[in-house]
Formats: structure tokens, C-alpha cells, sequence
């Protein structure tokens, strides 16, 4: 958003989170970076008539947010974008699906999110699939599609912040899958240091896959 900001500096660019502290964080770094036009909001809810006027915005860009919305509910927000996009007016959506390593332990890792999304009713995995098919029963026209592949193999430039990056995420979600009867405490524990104890092998090799799909508004 700060790049955007930036980049389209004759444009006004407006960010929205549903986490107090995000917002407070990102329009800090607007105020030290002096980027005048962004500006974030606080929303209670993603599937909530949000704060704009029908008709308002030129583009919507969504990154990200399969991680804290359910499946069935992605047509409520795809609607809801819908209404205060102009006409002609085009969405962006980035997802990813879990990386792929020849580590064991981040194969075991991988599917303790895959049950801990399920139990959640969140996005399964593999299901980059689905949306440009769902940006298109929603109603966009002209939809496509643009993978995208991070390398974060031992070695390369954006190992280290990967690898600091996913152990941020195993604190975050182990404590979740203890709680749910997912793993034991200790199995946790013993799976967090072989993480990254195997991440910072020579051999280590994975690939994080993206998918960005485009709709316009008839």
C-alpha cells in the first residue's frame, strides 16, 4: 500500500484491517514516510457494509484475507467490493497455498495447517483454483489470471527473512493447535526447533506459490 501510495501519487489510496494495531502501524509509516495520500481505517468486519460510498473506488486490491475469512463467505465480500467499485472499475486478489520444501518436518508442519484451516472452516489448500472462477460467478468480466513463485531456498536472498517470517507463524498457530487437539505441547515444541533446524540446511530447498486473478466491473 505504502509502494502503491507512492507510485500513483495523484491517486488516493485507502487501506482497511480489521486489527487495531495494524492500522495504527500502517498509518505511522505513512506519517514518517510523508505519503499524504493513504490513509487506514478500522473495520469491525470484512463481510459488513463497509465505510464508502457505492461507486467510489477505481480499483480494489485484496491481499491475503483467505487467512481470516471462510470459504462461503467470500461471495458476501466479492458483493460488498462490488457496490463501491465505479463502473469499469477493477478487482485484485493475491492467495497463496502452503510452500513446498523437501524438509520433513515442514511437510508435517504443512498438514497440521491444512486441519487447523479445516477445523476453522477456512480456505482448504489447493484452492488457487477456484478464484477466477469466483470472481466470475460474482459477476466481473474479463478475468485473469498471473501466478507467482518465491524461492526461499537455503541460500538465496530472501532465505533469512522467510525463515524468520514462518517462525513467527509457527508461535502464532501452534499455541492454536494445542488448544484444538491438533498436536501435544510438547510435540510443539520439538516441532518448532526442528523447523528451524532444517530450514537452515544446506539442502533446504522450497518454493512459495501465488496466484493474483483480475476482474473488471461491467
Amino acid at each position: 500500500m505504502l509502494e502503491f501510495a507512492r507510485t500513483y501519487q495523484e491517486a488516493q489510496v485507502t487501506g482497511i484491517d480489521t486489527r487495531p494495531f495494524m492500522i495504527c502501524h500502517a498509518n505511522k509509516r505513512f506519517q514518517e514516510k510523508q505519503v499524504a495520500n493513504a490513509h487506514a481505517l478500522c473495520v469491525p468486519s470484512y463481510l459488513e457494509q463497509l465505510p464508502f460510498n457505492e461507486a467510489s473506488f477505481d480499483l480494489v486490491s485484496i491481499q491475503f484475507i483467505g487467512l481470516f475469512l471462510c470459504t462461503e463467505r467470500w461471495p458476501v465480500l466479492l458483493k460488498e467490493c462490488k457496490r463501491f467499485l465505479q463502473k469499469h472499475g477493477y478487482i485484485r486478489i493475491t492467495e497463496y497455498e502452503l510452500a513446498q520444501s523437501n524438509a520433513p518436518t515442514m511437510e508435517e508442519w504443512n498438514m497440521l495447517c491444512q486441519r487447523l484451516l479445516r477445523q476453522r472452516g477456512q480456505n482448504p489448500v489447493n484452492w488457487l483454483c477456484e478464484l477466477e472462477p469466483m470472481i466470475t460467478a460474482a459477476g466481473f468480466q474479463e478475468s485473469s489470471a498471473v501466478p507467482h513463485i518465491v524461492n526461499y531456498s537455503y541460500g538465496v536472498p530472501m532465505h533469512e527473512d522467510w525463515k524468520r517470517d514462518l517462525m513467527l507463524w509457527t508461535r502464532k498457530w501452534l499455541p492454536q493447535m494445542i488448544e484444538l487437539g491438533l498436536i501435544t505441547q510438547e510435540a510443539a515444541l520439538s516441532l518448532g526447533e526442528r523447523v528451524q533446524r532444517e530450514m537452515s540446511f544446506p539442502n533446504f530447498h522450497a518454493l512459495q506459490h501465488f496466484l493474483t486473478v483480475w476482474g473488471r466491473k461491467s
